[in-house]
């Protein structure tokens, strides 16, 4: 019986994408503008999600903006 390798049938990976993935790595690369960008989209669409306003405050923090970034959001 010739078997073929489990890998073959893989429909990817099972847990969904870390949806600060792309903010995290513009914040490593120190493109701040981008990273800023992408958390407020983040922000919008999920506007509990506490790591990613962490994120967006230290994002404008190293941008220069620290007004924006002492803003309490809701």
């Amino acid at each position: 019986m010739n078997a073929l390798p489990a890998s073959a049938f893989d429909s990817g990976p099972t847990t969904p994408q870390d949806p600060l993935a792309n903010a995290r790595t513009a914040i490593a690369s120190e493109d701040w503008s981008k990273a800023i960008m992408l958390l407020k989209d983040q922000t919008a669409k999920d506007p509990r999600n506490a790591d990613a306003f962490n994120l967006l405050g230290f994002s404008q923090r190293n941008a220069g903006d620290m007004r924006a970034a002492l803003v309490m959001r809701n």
